[in-house]
Order: C-alpha cells, then sequence, then structure tokens
C-alpha cells in the first residue's frame, strides 16, 4: 500500500502560532493498517540529493471524525536536512478565490506525487500530470465512501497518487466578466485539493462491449481518466478539528507537536 504526502504549513496570526502539517489520503492510511502494520514509512529525500526513510506510528495520524472525509494528518515540521517545500494554507482554495478569479469548468490543474513503477532509485522522483476542471464541487460525487463533496478533474489519477495535492493555474491572464485581467503578483498557483481516487469502467477485453454477467472473466476495470479531488476546504475542516480536540501529537522528529 503506498500514496503520496505533501506538507502545508499555515502562517502564524494573532490568534495562532505557525503550523504545519503531513497531509494524504484517509483510505492510504487505513489501508496500511488493515495490513497489521503499525507504522507508516516516509520516503523523503535530503539536500545531498539522497532518499531516506523516516518511519511515523499510525497512530500520531488525525482522521477525520466524518469518515467519508478521506483526509488525515499529523503535525510536523521538517528539519534543513530534507529537501522539501511547503503549500502554504493561504494559497488554498476557497469561496472567495473562486468567485475572485471566477474559477470554473476548463480551468487548468495540475497533479504532482508518486509514480510507483518510476519512483526513483536513489531519491523520490515525483511526477506531475496535467488536466482541467470537468466539474466544481456543487453537488456530492458517489463513491465507495459514500457521496462525498469533490471536484471532478480530467487528468487521470493512478495507484501512487493517492492523496498527492492538486494545484489550479490560472495563467497570466484571463477573462473575467468579458474583460481581459492580467494576474495580480504573478501566476496565480492556488492548492485545490488532494487526489482521493479515479472511477473505472469496466470493458470486454476484446471489443470494448457492455459487460456481459455471463462472460465476467473477459472483462477489466479500465481508468476513465476522471480524478476525483477532495476540496482544500475540508483539510482546512480537519486541522481545525485536530486543533479543537486538545490531542498533543508528535512530530518525525520526536519533539512534541505545539499544544493547542
Amino acid at each position: 500500500m503506498a500514496g503520496s504526502v505533501f506538507f502545508l504549513e499555515f502562517p502564524a496570526t494573532d490568534l495562532k502560532p505557525q503550523a504545519s502539517y503531513a497531509v494524504t489520503a484517509r483510505h492510504v492510511i487505513e489501508g496500511i493498517r488493515g495490513l497489521g502494520i503499525s507504522e507508516i514509512c516516509l520516503r523523503l529525500n535530503d539536500v545531498n540529493g539522497e532518499a531516506f526513510w523516516e518511519k511515523v506510528p499510525l497512530n500520531y495520524w488525525y482522521l477525520a471524525e466524518d469518515r467519508t472525509i478521506d483526509i488525515a494528518i499529523f503535525p510536523t515540521g521538517l528539519g534543513s536536512h530534507v529537501d522539501h517545500l511547503y503549500v502554504t494554507a493561504r494559497d488554498g482554495v476557497n469561496l472567495e478565490i473562486v468567485k475572485k478569479h471566477n474559477v470554473g469548468v476548463g480551468d487548468e490543474v495540475f497533479i504532482t506525487g508518486l509514480f510507483l513503477p518510476h519512483h526513483g532509485t536513489n531519491r523520490n522522483t515525483p511526477i506531475v500530470r496535467i488536466g482541467n476542471i470537468a466539474s466544481l464541487a456543487e453537488e456530492k460525487v458517489s463513491t465507495k465512501l459514500g457521496n462525498i463533496d469533490a471536484y471532478l478533474i480530467e487528468a487521470r489519477s493512478i495507484g501512487g497518487l493517492s492523496g498527492s495535492p492538486v494545484f489550479l493555474n490560472l495563467g497570466n491572464t484571463r477573462r473575467i466578466d468579458g474583460q481581459v485581467r492580467l494576474s495580480e503578483g504573478g501566476n496565480p498557483i492556488f492548492l485545490l485539493g488532494l487526489i482521493h481516487g479515479h472511477f473505472d469502467v469496466k470493458e470486454n477485453l476484446v471489443d470494448h462491449l457492455t459487460e456481459d454477467s455471463n462472460q465476467a472473466a473477459n472483462y477489466a476495470n479500465v481508468n476513465m481518466g476522471i480524478a476525483i479531488v477532495i476540496p482544500f476546504l475540508k483539510i482546512n475542516e480537519i486541522v481545525d478539528q485536530y486543533e479543537k480536540s486538545g490531542l498533543n501529537l508528535r512530530d518525525i522528529s520526536g519533539n512534541d507537536a505545539p499544544s493547542r
């Protein structure tokens, strides 16, 4: 069982200190637990260009109270020996950004995460997949977890990309209300959410006809090319839940995470 993880930073405010979290999909954590394994192994790159492993106990991860929200987090800081960049929570897509930039179907998105067949021998080598918003999170999406809040994107998700960050790229110029506007402060990239999974369809291995129950052995699951994205607002919601829970999990350096 494998997936992708990214690191999200919340800047300090008048009410809260700066905080950072590792973020992935809940089903990745639960899948590993189902194998009877008690630790998550994170493969990170060091600044010298070599991959190394950090072990994180499963019970350090905080899961959403609502099991239909496919998010898991744990509070952690990364040391200077780790080659990394944080995604900043201030760049998360919220309703204000959607309205201001007229975000909609067709806008470009990209995913970056683990490609299992070529993950990198000596260091992590993430891939990037580019696509478009296929459907906004206006109605619940039916999944194996139940009906969930999610975007649909025209980009092929595969095993290993679960938990990957999905970014919205609005470009240098866009047309809003009939007017062409330049982006403010450079090319605006926002965190749309994280990868939950994708849709499959059963197709005949020979002629692609509709499935016949009497010939089930001749059919295989085929990726439909539409990925499911858990919105950033849900990540924000889970972080709020954790901070209000009073829990004090430990980070991967062995230090206590800041009390909330």
